[in-house]
C-alpha cells in the first residue's frame, strides 16, 4: 500500500486483498476485468454533477439513513462528512430508525438534512418505510434528499456510493475552504494523549 494516504482514501488497497481471499476461498465470484468495466463506466463527471446536485440542497447537519444492508455506505458517508469536510454528520438504519429516533423529528428547530441511500434492491418493506417515513418528516418541515444508489449490482452499487460520498465531502469542504486531507483535531488529540 502507497505511503502517506489516509485510511479513508485507501479504499481499493484495502478492499483488494479481501476480494482475492474471497475468490480464492470460492466463497465469491468475481470478475476484475468486468467489474473494472462497469465502474470506469460511471464518469468522474457524473460523480461531480451528482455531488453538485445533493450540495445545492444540503443545510445544516446531514443525517444519513439507508438499510440495514447498506449500514457500512451510511457509515462511510458520516465518516466522508466527518473527515473530509470537517462537519457533523450521523447515521442511522432502516427499520432501527423507526424505534426511537423518528420520535426526535417533533423537534424541527434545529437545522439538518437527511440523505436517504436508496437501494432499488432493498426489501420491499424498507422501501415501504422508507416512502413513508420521508413523507411524515417532510411534513414535520425537515429536508429530505433522496440518493439513488447506481449501479448494476451490489458491488458497483456500494462503489458508486463511497464515491459519490467522497466527492460529496470534497466539494463540501472547498465550499467551506477547509482541507479535506488533514485531520488537526485527530493529530491534535493524538499528541495529547502521548503525554
Amino acid at each position: 500500500m502507497p505511503k502517506g494516504l489516509q485510511p479513508r482514501l485507501a479504499f481499493a488497497y484495502q478492499a483488494m486483498p479481501i476480494i482475492n481471499l474471497l475468490i480464492n476461498s470460492n466463497l465469491a465470484v468475481f470478475d476484475f476485468e468486468k467489474e473494472s468495466k462497469k465502474v470506469s463506466e460511471m464518469l468522474w463527471s457524473d460523480f461531480e454533477k451528482d455531488a453538485k446536485a445533493i450540495l445545492d440542497e444540503l443545510t445544516g447537519v446531514p443525517i444519513i439513513y439507508s438499510s440495514q444492508r447498506n449500514q457500512c455506505l451510511a457509515y462511510k458517508w458520516k465518516i466522508s462528512f466527518n473527515e473530509n469536510a470537517k462537519t457533523p454528520a450521523f447515521f442511522n438504519t432502516f427499520p432501527e430508525f423507526n424505534h426511537n429516533e423518528i420520535n426526535s423529528f417533533t423537534n424541527t428547530n434545529v437545522k439538518f438534512t437527511l440523505l436517504m441511500l436508496n437501494d432499488s434492491e432493498d426489501y420491499i418493506n424498507i422501501k415501504k418505510r422508507f416512502a413513508i417515513v420521508s413523507d411524515i418528516l417532510k411534513e414535520k418541515g425537515a429536508k429530505v434528499i433522496e440518493v439513488k444508489l447506481k449501479g448494476k449490482n451490489r458491488l458497483s452499487k456500494l462503489i458508486y456510493g463511497m464515491l459519490l460520498a467522497d466527492w460529496l465531502a470534497y466539494i463540501y469542504a472547498a465550499k467551506s475552504g477547509v482541507d479535506p486531507l488533514t485531520v488537526p483535531i485527530i493529530d491534535d488529540l493524538k499528541k495529547r494523549l502521548i503525554l
